[in-house]
């Protein structure tokens, strides 16, 4: 058995990602991660949203105000449709 090493919704490799800003370095997680969904395991202690997945930082920051209030599921998949665009773009 090899192991393998996750990709972001089984397309994206998370390596080669590095934060080039030094004062961003601690804040910014960049821990592999198969879907943006953790189940709110990071809000045990204080700070602990710094060790969460950017990426799941990004779809919680969806789920604000309005029709989207608590949508995780949804905010996933329109992550998702939006990293493939940005793929497809770049």
């Amino acid at each position: 058995m090899s192991s393998k090493t996750p990709k972001l919704f089984n397309k994206w490799s998370f390596e080669g990602l590095e934060t080039s800003e030094l004062a961003l370095r601690d804040h910014i997680s960049t821990t592999a991660a198969y879907v943006p969904h953790t189940s709110g395991r990071w809000q045990k202690r204080r700070f602990y949203k710094a060790r969460m997945p950017i990426v799941e930082r990004l779809a919680n920051g969806l789920m604000f105000k309005g029709r989207g209030n608590g949508r995780k599921l949804q905010a996933a998949r329109l992550l998702k449709h939006t990293l493939e665009i940005i793929h497809l773009l770049t």
